[in-house]
């Protein structure tokens, strides 16, 4: 991972390290599971300047009928989580 983050950098590409939408069935945005995940990105993302989109806890998380399961958008959900990640990027 550090090398890919190393070669981006030299090559002035901006990385970006994007946690998708979770689905929460109680309705509660939670960030449950993600230290590991925190704890290995954070060096490289100050490190290198990745910007982190952290998306697990969107509005969409809260609406069983734009996923497939827990972890996985349905073909609608990934429609509208499209445009958000769209949103959230820009191209150069």
């Amino acid at each position: 991972m550090d090398a890919i983050c190393k070669t981006c950098k030299e090559k002035n590409i901006q990385l970006y390290f994007i946690i998708p939408p979770k689905f929460h069935p109680d309705g509660k945005k939670t960030t449950e599971g993600q230290g590991d995940f925190f704890t290995i990105l954070k060096p490289l993302i100050e490190k290198y300047n990745v910007i982190l989109l952290d998306h697990s806890n969107l509005d969409i998380c809260q609406n069983k009928e734009l996923f497939f399961d827990w972890h996985h958008l349905n073909n609608d959900g990934a429609r509208i989580y499209t445009q958000i990640l769209n949103s959230n990027l820009s191209y150069k």
